[in-house]
C-alpha cells in the first residue's frame, strides 16, 4: 500500500507501476548531486521495491516516495534517506509522518461523524430495548439493595465468585459416617481420626451470566458514560483545526466504538441469562437459614 499526500488528501495506491508513471519518475538518482526537496508518499508492500538511489537499487518493503530538486521522483528506502541525505531527510520524514498521521486521523474522525446518528440510534436501541441496557442497569441495582435484593450472605457468595471467575455454585453439608470411612481408607484423613463432623463442598448448580457482574462489563459505565462522552466529544470537536493530541485521543476512543456495541450486545445477553428465574433460584440451594432461602426465591421469582 502506498500513501500520498496532496492538496486534495490522501491518495491510497495498490499498485508500484501507479508510482513508475508519476511525472518525473526516475528509477536512478545519484544521491551525492541531488538535493531532497519533499517527500510526497509513503510506501510498505510484501514484495521489495528496488530502491531509486544509483548507489543502492538494493529491494527494500518500505520506504518513501520522495522529490528531488528539479521535480524529479523517485523511491528511496526509509534506512537509505537517513544514510545518504542525513538530517535533512530525518527532518523532512519526521515531518511528513507526523503530517500523514494526523491526516489519517482527520480522516477516520470525518469518517466517524458521518456516521453518528447512526451510532447514536445503535446507542439507544441498546438502552431501550426491552430487557437492554437501561432494563439491566436496573436490575442490577436491585440485585443487591438492602432489604429487597438478595441476602447479605448470597451477595458475598456472588463477590467470591466473581473474585475467583467460576460460576459454580456450592454448597456446605456434613459427611455421612460412610463417606467418612472411605476418607479414612484412602488416606483423605488418617485412619485414626475419630472426628464425627467433617464438611463437604458439593456443587449443587452453575450461575449462567455470571460475567454481568464483573466491573469491566458495567452497562452503564460502556453504555451511557463512555459512549455518550464519546458522541459527545465527536459533535462539538473542530477536527480540520484540532492539534495532534485532540486527534490522537479522539481518534482512540472512536476506534472502540463498533467493539464496544457490540460488546454491549453481549453483555445485554448474559444479563437476561443472569436475571432469569430457573437461574437465580440456584442461589437458594446454597442458603444457611429458611429466612434467607425464603427471601432468595422472592427475589428469584420476580423473574
Amino acid at each position: 500500500m502506498i500513501t500520498l499526500t496532496t492538496e486534495r488528501g490522501l491518495v491510497r495506491i495498490d499498485t508500484w507501476s501507479d508510482i513508475e508513471t508519476l511525472p518525473g519518475f526516475d528509477k536512478n538518482i545519484d544521491p551525492k548531486t541531488a538535493k531532497l526537496q519533499s517527500i510526497l508518499g509513503k510506501y510498505r508492500f510484501a514484495d521489495h521495491v528496488t530502491c531509486g538511489l544509483s548507489t543502492c537499487h538494493h529491494k527494500h518493503f518500505r520506504g518513501y516516495v520522495v522529490v528531488a530538486e528539479g521535480g524529479r521522483v523517485t523511491n528511496i528506502g526509509k534506512d537509505c534517506g537517513k544514510t545518504h541525505f542525513g538530517v535533512d531527510f530525518e527532518a523532512l520524514s519526521r515531518a511528513f509522518d507526523r503530517d500523514l498521521l494526523d491526516r489519517e486521523r482527520r480522516e477516520a474522525l470525518h469518517a466517524a461523524r458521518n456516521r453518528v446518528d447512526s451510532y447514536a440510534r445503535q446507542i439507544d436501541e441498546l438502552k431501550n430495548a426491552p430487557k437492554g441496557g437501561t432494563w439491566l442497569n436496573k436490575q442490577l441495582k436491585a440485585l443487591r439493595e438492602l432489604g429487597t435484593g438478595l441476602p447479605t450472605n448470597l451477595c458475598r457468595v456472588l463477590d467470591n465468585l466473581i473474585r475467583a471467575q467460576s460460576n459454580t455454585l456450592v454448597r456446605q453439608r456434613l459427611a455421612s459416617a460412610r463417606e467418612l470411612e472411605i476418607m479414612r481408607e484412602t488416606g483423605a484423613i488418617a485412619e485414626d481420626d475419630k472426628r464425627s463432623k467433617v464438611m463437604i463442598d458439593e456443587e449443587v448448580g452453575l450461575l449462567a451470566g455470571l460475567p454481568v457482574l464483573y466491573a469491566e462489563n458495567d452497562i452503564r459505565q460502556l453504555l451511557v458514560l463512555d459512549l455518550g462522552e464519546t458522541m459527545d466529544r465527536l459533535r462539538k470537536i473542530d477536527i480540520d483545526s484540532a492539534s495532534s493530541h485532540e486527534l490522537a485521543m479522539l481518534t482512540k476512543r472512536v476506534s472502540n466504538i463498533d467493539p464496544t456495541l457490540e460488546r454491549c450486545q453481549q453483555i445485554i445477553v448474559i444479563g437476561q441469562q443472569f436475571f432469569a428465574r430457573e437461574n437465580l433460584a440456584q442461589l437458594a440451594e446454597i442458603t444457611e437459614s429458611a429466612d434467607d432461602e425464603k427471601h432468595a426465591m422472592d427475589f428469584a421469582r420476580r423473574y
